[in-house]
C-alpha cells in the first residue's frame, strides 16, 4: 500500500509515542527534547526511504515526496523542542566559559575543590594558584571579569599521581532547572599505556558562567557531586 502524504498530523505528541516507543507513565519523567526529536528524524527517515524506492519505479510521486522532504526540513528547524506538554529536564542558560586552566597548580589538598569568587581579591588568589609555586612568584594579571554579570569558580581536581590529567567542561556544560544550575566538567586521565611523567600534578581551571534567577550551582564531574549557593540574580539576556 503507497505511503499516505506526510502531514502535520505526524507531528502530535501521541504520533511521536506511537511510533518511537516512549510511554508517558504516571510518576515517570517524560522523553526528552533531544529523545523526540530523534524519534521524528527516525520515522521521517523510514517514510523518506519507503518514497525514494517507489520513485525508482514510478516518478508521478517525485512533487509529493519534494514537498514531504521540504515540509520536515521545515518543522525541524522551526518546532524544535516546542511540542505542546513536553517536559525539559534542564534549559541552557549561556555557555560557560573557560577562563583559564593548568595541570600543575598550587596545591590545595588531595581532594577536589570547589571555590566560589566573587571579587578581583578572591581572584588574585584564585590565578595565584593557577599559576603553581613559582618562585618567584610572577605578576598577577587579572582578567577583565564583570562580577555584576558572571559567577567565576575555581575548579581543582585535586592531588593526582602522574602527569597527563587536565579538567575541561563536559557537554553539556551549564544548564538550568528551576533554582538550580549545574556546570558540567571532565576529568581527562592518561592511556593506561601511554608514557607519562612520574610526578604528582594539581590540575585546575577558572571557569565563569552567567548569573541568573538560580541559587545554587552544582558541579558534576569532580568525583563528588559539589554545590555553592549563589546570590540570585535575574537573568536579562539584553544584558548579554
Amino acid at each position: 500500500m503507497a505511503d499516505k502524504p506526510l502531514s502535520l498530523t505526524l507531528l502530535t505528541r501521541q504520533h511521536y509515542m506511537s511510533h518511537s516507543g516512549f510511554q508517558e507513565q504516571a510518576g515517570k519523567d517524560r522523553p526528552s527534547c533531544a529523545g523526540l526529536l530523534a524519534a521524528l528524524a527516525k520515522l521521517a527517515g523510514e517514510r523518506l526511504q519507503r518514497r525514494f524506492a517507489a520513485l525508482q519505479q514510478t516518478g508521478t510521486r517525485r512533487l509529493n515526496t519534494i514537498y514531504s522532504v521540504a515540509g520536515l526540513i521545515a518543522i525541524l528547524l522551526l518546532t524544535g523542542c516546542s511540542i505542546p506538554g513536553s517536559s525539559l529536564a534542564s534549559t541552557p542558560l549561556m555557555a560557560a566559559q573557560v577562563i583559564d586552566s593548568a595541570i600543575q597548580c598550587s596545591s590545595t589538598g588531595q581532594q577536589q575543590t570547589v571555590v566560589l569568587i566573587g571579587n578581583r581579591q578572591q581572584m588574585e588568589q584564585a590565578v595565584r594558584r593557577l599559576q603553581g609555586p613559582v618562585v618567584p612568584a610572577p605578576v598577577v594579571q587579572l582578567p577583565n571579569i564583570d562580577f555584576n554579570r558572571w559567577h567565576v569558580l575555581y575548579l581543582s581536581s585535586g592531588q593526582q599521581p602522574t602527569a597527563g590529567y587536565s579538567l575541561s567542561l563536559a557537554e553539556p556544560a551549564f544548564t538550568v532547572q528551576q533554582n538550580r544550575a549545574q556546570l558540567n566538567v571532565m576529568l581527562h586521565r592518561p592511556a593506561p599505556d601511554a608514557m607519562v611523567a612520574a610526578v604528582i600534578t594539581h590540575p585546575c581551571m577558572l571557569v565563569k558562567v552567567p548569573k541568573g534567577s538560580y541559587t545554587s550551582i552544582e558541579i558534576h564531574g569532580l568525583g563528588k557531586i559539589r554545590q555553592v549557593t549563589v546570590t540570585k540574580k535575574l537573568f536579562s539576556p539584553n544584558k548579554y
